[in-house]
């Protein structure tokens, strides 16, 4: 909006319980702004959106940290449903799995706090119950926006010895939830659930697991013959939460951008859902407003 006042009623009917994101008419580049996505691709969320220079057809500028103050003071702060796993390696190449890793993310924000999140790792094998939980609670993502639990090698921010994180198959889940909900042998459950995914190295699918924590996905397999070293990572390359399809083979990149180049399936329903899986990704990334005039409040 250009305006100076809320319209509530519309920010019931089309996204409840945020802000109205606004156009500041003292904030000009050249006599014009539009308001910018930057630093996530969360969607109905009114807090990665940035005054910002209108850039149709290319990247919207990010790095200006002025855009910032211009937004309403009540706008909610980065929510822990931001958050989601990034990539897993689980089954390394490295004596004594030295190098495996869970990598969480934020989008890229930065800094973001984990507080209320807890990561819960499941046994598979049709057991589907709880072998390790990881309290969040005070930590923080890194400025890139990651955050490592895994082997000291790694200087990861919460240290896993090694053996860890099973090779599968296994399944993880990061919920919004008190860690003392998840005492040891807890079976696997969607409530409060933020994102998950249930992963093996090519073994047997593990149809209870799967139903229990990701209904309606497929199990996510790691394969030495993918890489020519040995070793690979689940990586995220799509948005999509609690989504198989969202994860590809990869060389292992921690604490660095996902390599979504080689994209070799993880999943046999990829194939059949890449189309509706690339029509749910659009976003809203850049919005132009001519300002003509500037209401008076009430």
């Amino acid at each position: 909006s250009a305006r100076t006042y809320v319209d509530n009623f519309l920010l019931n009917q089309l996204l409840p319980g945020q802000s109205q994101v606004l156009e500041d008419p003292l904030f000009h580049y050249d006599d014009d702004e539009s308001l910018s996505r930057c630093g996530s691709l969360q969607r109905l969320d009114v807090t990665v959106y940035r005054l910002s220079k209108p850039t149709p057809g290319d990247a919207n500028i990010c790095d200006d940290v002025r855009s910032t103050p211009s937004l309403p003071t009540d706008l909610p702060v980065p929510c822990t449903s931001d958050i989601v796993i990034n990539e897993i390696n689980a089954d390394t190449s490295v004596s004594g799995d030295d190098g495996e890793f869970i990598e969480l993310y934020d989008g890229g924000r930065g800094r973001t706090p984990l507080d209320s999140l807890v990561l819960v790792l499941f046994n598979g094998n049709f057991d589907s119950k709880s072998y390790l939980t990881v309290p969040l609670t005070g930590y923080k993502t890194d400025a890139n926006g990651y955050f490592l639990i895994g082997s000291a090698s790694l200087k990861a921010d919460i240290f896993a010895p090694e053996h860890s994180i099973q090779n599968g198959p296994d399944g993880i889940g990061l919920y919004k939830d008190s860690p003392y909900k998840f005492p040891q042998n807890t079976m696997a459950t969607t409530k409060n659930l933020i994102d998950a995914l249930v992963y093996g190295t090519n073994d047997g699918k593990d149809l209870l697991l799967l139903s229990l924590l990701t209904p309606g996905e497929s199990q996510v397999n790691e394969d030495w013959n993918v890489q020519s070293d040995g070793d690979e990572s689940i990586s995220r390359c799509a948005s999509s939460q609690i989504s198989s399809t969202s994860f590809v083979l990869s060389p292992p990149t921690p604490r660095k951008p996902n390599d979504c180049s080689q994209r070799p399936s993880v999943s046999q329903k990829e194939t059949k859902a890449c189309a509706a899986v690339k029509r749910s990704q659009l976003l809203i990334s850049d919005v132009g407003v001519i300002i003509s005039e500037v209401l008076p409040l009430g």
